[in-house]
């Protein structure tokens, strides 16, 4: 028998606050991606882009860096089977 998504949540509370962090990161993150699109679309560098936003070449670079990782380790079927 299935169970209810009461029930679940029952069984294992959401974080909302952590919910809502991760959102943030996720949204930073592609904002982040679509702005280097942009940016090579219009073949400029990094600095030239941040010349012409007025802001340091740090807010520029590409986010390779800057993957969001879990906090936490995800326990989905899918991330157990890979």
């Amino acid at each position: 028998m299935s169970k209810s998504l009461s029930e679940m949540l029952s069984q294992r509370p959401v974080d909302r606050a952590a919910v809502e962090a991760h959102k943030d990161r996720m949204i930073e993150e592609v904002r982040a991606y679509r702005l280097q699109e942009l940016r090579e679309a219009m073949s400029m560098t990094p600095s030239q882009l941040a010349l012409r936003l007025g802001v340091g070449q740090n807010r520029t670079r590409p986010t390779r860096r800057n993957h969001v990782r879990p906090q936490r380790p995800l326990h989905t079927p899918r991330c157990a089977a890979a």
